[in-house]
């Protein structure tokens, strides 16, 4: 056979008389691969992107070099399918309020997300430092001070911002002094919050910023992509361009939102004060675009810049930078292994590790985000976190490598970001099809599925069996009782529950 695979729906039949070598990267957006008709009846691509429809038809052939001959006429097998793909959730957290003694160097961001500062000044170390709980950038040789953070290296961040499944807010309280700044030439004045760059250094590098500082009368704040670095005017093109905001206290927030690459950029301005303490709350919206130029592109580097001449009177100063992370969803499982469980002394014998499944409401009830826990031999609880996970409904999964696949009888209510519980040992009722056994007043998930085949049976009888007679031990899957042997005791667990026909029972 010649599998011939795709991300664009468009075949050309195979020629006969032409043999076709192997081409097993799908990754690219084609493949194709000869299979013998005696080999495995599957066939695995791997390395492909994440929600791509792929096309997949099948020709049979016989005969090799000229003389191959493939079957073209009638109906070509062929399927599709659509790869899932990780979705991301993301909160917006204080990522430094600088609220820290007086210092030339910046130093780290704020637990959890510990980052450290990074510095490209003029007159190091004095250019940029930490003044009265602020970020201040000044100098009186003219240059850009530059401090930045690599936010890429936050497990989860969402560094190309296409990736994002939910909203990402970038907030922060900034003011420049320059009553006319001119912008990002030599010998001018500007101000820019880096929401993305692709590079560490001033002049390489393409990404996102609000700036403030252009030639004109009128000093707009813009929402910004730049190409090739940030120190010319020339490398900057406006996506939102308004108001007049020279000198001026201001809390500004940019919300970039992946369906339709769209953003919305807010300030609010006073010139007494910042005026918002927390400047996510800010609340005048001055424009909305739409723009993917960068999205789809690696920018893990934020930071603050402050373009400048010679003058000492003159500063930019930064305060409280909030900006995306990732959202984790907590879930309390309470979950009770018939095999392990251990009536005389309330407890398992053993904790061991269970994957938690969350999956959609609906048919075809497809894994939203699964997760790893080791359920606890005294309280049989786990704690389960999940990243990728929205607010919604879904059934809960439990599977454990030797117990009966077992979900929850109804979708269950997820808030995503929130602590969330389900407890399966209170009812029979707590899982789907009532399929929890008792055992000394606890429902409890059953045990002796072995070989993970969604049934309790002969097969898993003989695994057992076989072990035993090897005289098996420690961590393994035929060991049902948890006590690191394979043994009488765990073949007449699987029997009993094999005499019961225990399946697994799924919407």
């Amino acid at each position: 056979y010649l599998l011939v695979a795709n991300n664009n729906n468009v075949f050309t039949p195979p020629s006969d008389g032409v043999p076709y070598s192997d081409d097993i990267n799908l990754s690219d957006g084609s493949a194709r691969v000869n299979i013998s008709y005696s080999a495995a009846n599957t066939y695995t691509f791997n390395s492909l992107f994440t929600n791509t429809n792929y096309y997949f038809r099948m020709y049979s052939y016989n005969g090799s070099g000229t003389q191959i001959n493939y079957k073209t006429d009638g109906t070509v097998p062929f399927v599709n399918s659509m790869t899932t793909g990780t979705t991301m959730n993301t909160t917006t957290v204080l990522l430094d309020n600088f609220n820290r003694a007086n210092n030339s160097i910046l130093g780290n961001t704020l637990a959890p997300e510990i980052l450290t500062w990074q510095e490209s000044e003029t007159q190091s170390p004095t250019s940029i430092s930490i003044s009265a709980n602020k970020t201040k950038l000044a100098g009186t040789t003219a240059g850009r001070e530059f401090a930045y953070l690599d936010i890429g290296t936050i497990s989860g961040y969402p560094s190309q911002f296409s990736t994002a499944t939910a909203q990402l807010i970038w907030a922060i309280n900034f003011k420049q002094s320059r009553a006319d700044p001119s912008g990002f030439d030599n010998n001018n004045y500007g101000a820019a919050f880096i929401l993305g760059k692709s590079t560490l250094d001033v002049s390489s590098g393409n990404g996102y910023a609000i700036v403030i500082g252009q030639s004109g009368s009128t000093d707009a704040i813009r929402l910004a992509k730049f190409t090739g670095g940030v120190n010319a005017n020339s490398r900057f093109t406006n996506i939102i361009t308004n108001g007049d905001y020279a000198n001026q206290y201001l809390s500004m927030k940019v919300v970039y939102d992946p369906a339709g690459n769209n953003w919305s950029l807010y300030v609010d301005s006073s010139s007494t004060g910042f005026p918002q303490a927390d400047p996510r709350n800010t609340a005048s919206q001055i424009g909305f675009a739409s723009d993917n130029t960068y999205t789809g592109t690696n920018l893990p580097y934020l930071g603050i810049l402050w373009n400048h001449a010679t003058s000492a009177n003159d500063s930019l100063i930064f305060d409280d930078l909030y900006a995306p992370s990732p959202s984790s969803t907590t879930l309390s499982i309470t979950s009770i292994i018939e095999g392990f469980y251990n009536t005389s002394s309330n407890k398992l014998n053993m904790k061991d590790t269970v994957t938690a499944y969350l999956r959609n409401s609906s048919s075809p009830f497809a894994v939203v985000d699964s997760s790893k826990s080791i359920i606890d031999s005294i309280t049989f609880q786990g704690t389960f976190l999940f990243n990728n996970v929205s607010t919604g409904n879904y059934y809960i999964e439990l599977r454990h490598r030797n117990s009966l696949e077992t979900w929850s009888k109804l979708p269950q209510a997820i808030t995503n970001g929130g602590i969330n519980n389900y407890n399966f040992t209170t009812s029979q009722t707590q899982a789907f099809g009532d399929n929890l056994v008792l055992v000394n007043g606890k429902y409890c998930i059953y045990s002796g599925d072995a070989n993970q085949d969604g049934a309790v049976d002969i097969s898993d009888i003989i695994l057992i069996y076989n072990d035993a007679g090897n005289f098996a031990s420690g961590y393994v899957k035929t060991d049902i009782n948890g006590d690191s042997f394979v043994d009488l005791s765990d073949e007449i667990i699987t029997f009993n529950n094999s005499s019961i026909f225990v399946l697994k029972i799924t919407p």
